[in-house]
């Protein structure tokens, strides 16, 4: 019973860590993730690295928060039948999608969206090893997905590119980190313009 419960604690924390890494990841822009790709370190390179292929963690994500989900409501139903044999099945329902939505969903979303930036430096070493453990399935999954979207003539590409807006940005915010020069941003925004 002890195992259990430690069990279904362990389940609680990895679906509000998935969903809050959701959140604070791609609540980070593309000028953030140049500058964290910068960074000495090693968590900032991890999440820039992570972020490098968007759909690939997303799958990671969503694989983990699934999971986390599925054997959830499994494992609090069997608790429930334990000691109540005959209404756990009736507490486990009513019981068991509100605590998923408020402390799984909600309140790690909540909270990751104020600072997405700490939060993703938090998360990253842990996620980057789900992220290597799910590979193969991640793989399969991302497979089938291809094929779908090929079907469809759907292009899942262009939200790979950066936009001038978003490297004025991190020109500037390099700039004020001391990442680059007043010459070498001005230099770069010269390029931009004459190879447009």
């Amino acid at each position: 019973m002890l195992t259990d419960i430690i069990i279904l604690l362990m389940l609680l924390f990895f679906s509000a860590f998935f969903s809050g890494s959701e959140v604070a990841l791609f609540s980070l822009n593309k000028s953030e993730l140049l500058r964290l790709s910068g960074s000495p370190r090693k968590a900032e390179k991890t999440i820039a690295a992570l972020m490098s292929e968007p759909r690939k963690i997303l799958v990671t994500i969503l694989i983990g928060n699934l999971l986390a989900n599925l054997l959830l409501p499994a494992l609090f139903t069997r608790l429930l039948l334990d000691i109540f044999p005959e209404y756990g099945h009736f507490i486990a329902i009513a019981l068991v999608t509100p605590v998923i939505i408020i402390f799984c969903d909600i309140t790690p979303k909540t909270i990751t969206r104020s600072d997405p930036e700490g939060f993703s430096r938090k998360v990253a070493r842990l996620l980057n090893v789900f992220h290597r453990l799910f590979m193969p399935l991640r793989t399969a999954l991302l497979a089938v997905n291809n094929v779908i979207i090929s079907f469809f003539r759907l292009d899942h590409h262009h939200d790979d590119v950066i936009t001038e807006a978003e490297l004025d940005m991190a020109i500037k915010m390099g700039e004020k980190d001391g990442v680059l020069g007043k010459e070498e941003g001005a230099f770069i925004k010269n390029v931009l313009r004459f190879s447009k």
